[in-house]
């Protein structure tokens, strides 16, 4: 979605039907900007991607260290 001042952002939206008795006469649509939860998701994927690899290079360095101990 780009707002008035040009600068696109990342929106989840959601649509009611309005009723006039059974019949429905329109919708209500509401748009929640969601830029900033996306960037911290983002962020939390890239620590959690770099703890896994820490650990990866822990557990090799460990292996290599038991077999020059044995």
């Amino acid at each position: 979605m780009t707002p008035v001042d040009g600068e696109q952002v990342v929106v989840e939206y959601r649509s009611s039907p309005v009723y006039r008795g059974d019949e429905v006469v329109g919708s209500v649509v509401t748009f929640l900007d969601i830029s900033e939860r996306r960037a911290e998701l983002a962020r939390v994927a890239r620590l959690s991607t770099m703890g896994q690899m820490a650990s990866g290079q822990e557990h090799a360095e460990s292996k290599l260290l038991h077999q020059v101990v044995a």
